[in-house]
Parts: structure tokens; C-alpha cells; sequence
């Protein structure tokens, strides 16, 4: 049996093994793009992608791209499976550069995309002179049926091109950026509706459900990205009691 308002320190596909089907609302997350490998497999040192890699810790973000899209199609599938008929997944990722080609996640329409939603970052990290800056990532709108999910068209982002900064945060090496969980949150669920991150980092996704008053579960391999995640959480509460 699963408990909500909890991040398990654990595996994603280990959590939602707990997990019913029909159980989630909303899934919104950025999994790790797989920068590992490419900053390995790279050879020219012309192509930022390759400076730019994201040390996670103990965890080796370089899968062989084969086993990445493996694991993600493992991942999703997982998500589709515990979500509602009605509910939504909002799954952020983006086209690696390498080889001074493009690798574009098509595996994402092996399910229902209902929408592809652009962000702008308004930056790049990768300032290398060999091509236009690339400023933007995507946010795959999935859904379980052709069904109509829970949706209002509210919040700041009204259109499918999404202009928000990254965040940044000296406890984590890539944070999310908290106004996407909280764009989706308000987008896709009501009050109580129970949200799942399972790639939870540092927490954004949990405070933006508890901002709202909704549920959420996450998952974190980290233990110590899950303590940072836990003290914010507690920092939210005793705040939100205040009032």
C-alpha cells in the first residue's frame, strides 16, 4: 500500500509498483536527459553539449542512447498505467545536439501526445558560435485515452510556447523550474487531486502541489536530494500554518 504526501527514496518503476492502476491525477517531470554519454561519446570539442554535462552525484547520467530510450518507454508506460483515464502526464525533455546533428525523443509518440508545448527558456547554456543558441526544450502533453483530460486555461501560459527563465539552486545541479509543475498543476488537476513526480530532485514538484492544496507522491534515488526536499517541505508546512 502506498502512502501519499511522501517522496520514496527509491527507484520510480519501485514506487509505482505500490501503485494501482487509475491512482494518479496528474505526472509532471524532467527526467535526466542523458548528457552522460554524450559528453563521453562526443568528439568534437567544438559542440557545447559535451562541456555542459550535469554531475548528479552518485548517479551516472550516461545510459547508451538504445538503453536510455529503453528505460524511458519503460518509465512511461509505467505512468500511463497508474494515471486516470482522465488524468494528464506533462513530461518535459529535449533534442540532444551531438555530432553537429540533432537526436529528436521520438520514442514519446510510441504514446497519446495530445500536445507538444515548447519552452522558451529566453537562455542557452551553450554559447558555441557554430549555430543559432538553442533556447528552447519541450513538454510532451500525454494522456491515457483520446478521452478529455481535467483541464482549465488558466495561469500565465495560455498558448503551447511556454517564455520561463530555469531556475537555479546551489543544492541541486539542474532544479526544476518551479512555475512548469505549477503551470500543469493549475492547468490539470482540482483541489485534493493527487500529483506524482518520479524523478522528484529537491521537492519543486511537492511545494507546488501543497501551494495548491493538492496531493503528491515522488520518487528520489538520493537520499540526500530527499532530505533538501523534505526540510523544504516541512519549511512550507509549518509557514502554511502561519496563516
Amino acid at each position: 500500500m502506498i502512502e501519499i504526501n511522501k517522496i520514496y527514496c527509491e527507484s520510480n518503476l519501485d514506487t509505482m509498483a505500490k501503485m494501482p492502476n487509475n491512482f494518479v491525477d496528474l505526472i509532471v517531470t524532467s527526467p535526466p536527459y542523458n548528457k552522460g554519454y554524450y559528453d563521453k561519446h562526443t568528439p568534437h570539442k567544438s559542440d557545447n553539449w559535451k562541456q555542459r554535462n550535469i554531475f548528479y552525484g552518485d548517479f551516472k547520467d550516461n545510459l547508451h542512447p538504445e538503453e536510455y530510450i529503453r528505460t524511458q518507454k519503460e518509465l512511461l508506460s509505467e505512468l500511463v498505467r497508474v494515471l486516470k483515464p482522465n488524468g494528464s502526464i506533462f513530461y518535459n525533455t529535449k533534442a540532444v545536439i551531438t555530432d553537429h546533428r540533432l537526436i529528436y525523443p521520438t520514442f514519446v509518440y510510441d504514446y497519446n501526445v495530445r500536445q507538444q508545448i515548447i519552452w522558451d527558456r529566453r537562455c542557452s547554456p551553450q554559447i558555441s558560435p557554430i549555430r543559432f543558441l538553442p533556447t528552447t526544450e519541450y513538454i510532451f502533453w500525454i494522456t491515457k485515452t483520446n478521452v478529455q483530460p481535467k483541464f482549465k486555461l488558466i495561469g500565465k501560459n495560455r498558448s503551447e510556447v511556454w517564455s520561463i527563465p530555469p531556475d537555479s539552486n546551489p543544492d541541486h545541479p539542474a532544479p526544476f523550474t518551479a512555475e512548469i509543475p505549477m503551470q500543469c498543476i493549475m492547468s490539470a488537476t482540482d483541489e485534493g487531486d493527487l500529483v506524482y513526480d518520479p524523478y522528484m530532485g529537491i521537492g519543486t514538484t511537492a511545494l507546488a502541489a501543497i501551494k495548491y492544496k493538492r496531493n503528491y507522491i515522488g520518487s528520489e534515488i538520493s537520499k540526500d536530494y530527499v532530505d533538501i526536499a523534505m526540510k523544504k517541505i516541512n519549511n512550507c508546512m509549518a509557514q502554511t500554518k502561519l496563516f
